[in-house]
């Protein structure tokens, strides 16, 4: 028998409690639950992860072979919260396409002086157009793939899906049911670590981004500066 196994359980109780409270105090974090509060993920506003929690005693209120079914749903719960986060932002500031804001438009100025006649706009929403489109292609050709990722530290939990979204969880189930509650955290964290990186956008996160978008969200965030390029076009 081993002799530290009471002082195994109360580290792994404090490392628990420790990363909880580490994790809880982030206001940069959000979390993610399956429906029965088992398993708890918390994640960065890019859908990374950053721990994974399970409550203390789990093992009495799910076996081990069902518990992946939480695991994914703890996952996906947190994916969807930060897809909302990220459209509620995008609601509120309005200048995140292009990301660019009033008065960091083009650094050609002598496009600003340019009137705004019905050619020159159906050539910029043509080019913002043909912009977005290359942006939606090249972010859906990483987000589309389907990957399956194992943990590093043992391969004991497999994850499988596809546009960040969780659609099998595979667990070692007789390691389950004797590792240490720190080890299966761990490793759960590694493996869902490695499957949300799979899917990173890169500096595609950060949106589309074109001298044709920054024109148009110029136009949209400046109206003073629109109304004057539209009256020039009356003057000429």
């Amino acid at each position: 028998m081993n002799g530290r196994w009471g002082f195994d359980e109360a580290d792994d109780e404090f490392e628990t409690l420790e990363a909880a409270e580490d994790t809880d105090a982030s206001p940069e974090l959000v979390t993610g639950q399956d429906a029965a509060g088992i398993v708890t993920i918390w994640v960065t506003y890019s859908a990374e992860v950053v721990s994974v929690g399970l409550v203390r005693e789990w093992r009495s209120s799910v076996e081990p072979q069902d518990l992946h079914s939480s695991v994914a749903q703890a996952m996906n719960a947190a994916t969807a919260t930060v897809c909302a986060k990220q459209a509620e932002q995008f609601d509120m500031t309005g200048d995140e396409l292009g990301g660019t804001g009033p008065g960091q438009v083009a650094s050609n100025q002598s496009e600003n002086e340019i009137p705004l006649t019905s050619d020159y706009v159906m050539q910029l929403l043509s080019a913002v157009s043909a912009d977005v489109g290359q942006f939606v292609r090249q972010a859906s050709a990483i987000t589309a793939q389907s990957v399956t990722v194992e943990s590093s530290g043992g391969g004991h939990v497999s994850i499988s899906g596809a546009r960040r979204q969780v659609s099998d969880v595979s667990l070692d189930t007789r390691w389950l049911s004797s590792a240490r509650h720190s080890a299966i955290e761990a490793e759960l964290s590694d493996a869902l670590t490695g499957f949300t990186g799979r899917f990173s956008l890169g500096e595609l996160a950060q949106g589309p981004r074109s001298p044709a978008i920054s024109e148009l969200m110029s136009l949209i965030s400046d109206p003073e500066a629109t109304i004057s390029r539209i009256k020039q076009r009356r003057s000429s």
